[in-house]
């Protein structure tokens, strides 16, 4: 599927009940979304419904800003990034 830098996109930060339907609904409009939970049981469903990235993390620490990055940054030439 080639990438739409268009797209409107959007990073959820506490994708739990409430977040996951958010992702839901913004996966289901086209946007491109980037999640980050807490919540070990989640990860995989964020996957499945289609979350371009999602970082398992507490947001009470700081461990989760570098596993977040900048989750719709254009690869350039210094991109080494999966």
């Amino acid at each position: 599927m080639e990438e739409d830098s268009r797209a409107a996109s959007i990073a959820i930060l506490g994708a739990g009940y409430i977040g996951g339907e958010l992702a839901r609904m913004a996966i289901a409009r086209g946007w491109r979304v980037a999640a980050l939970t807490r919540n070990t049981s989640k990860v995989a469903s964020l996957r499945t419904l289609g979350c371009e990235r999602v970082v398992e993390a507490d947001v009470a620490t700081d461990d989760w800003h570098a596993a977040m990055g900048e989750p719709f940054r254009p690869k350039g030439p210094r991109d080494h990034s999966p």
